[in-house]
């Protein structure tokens, strides 16, 4: 058996704070935005995981700057993201 101690207030002291600056495209997962079905679950191809299941209406899915997609719950979604009033044909 082993014993594994970690500083976590020395880890912590080391950590730099980021901020997210990139610009993202997203919407209220519904049907038609899924890449497939296994069974009747929806499911997204993400660049983690070739089928991250999701539920219609209770996650947004996103998708980046190099056209990247992934699921976001709801709750995390509307208190971690803001919208920009802009032009679409600008992004």
């Amino acid at each position: 058996m082993y014993t594994v101690v970690i500083n976590v207030k020395h880890s912590l002291f080391k950590m730099k704070i980021y901020r997210k600056i990139a610009t993202v495209r997203a919407k209220l997962f519904e049907h038609g935005d899924e890449d497939g079905f296994i069974g009747d679950i929806p499911y997204v191809q993400t660049l983690e995981n070739p089928a991250h299941f999701g539920e219609f209406g209770k996650q947004y899915v996103c998708t980046g700057i190099k056209g990247e997609r992934w699921l976001v719950e709801k709750d995390i979604f509307e208190s971690t993201y803001e919208e920009i009033k802009q032009e679409i044909e600008k992004l």
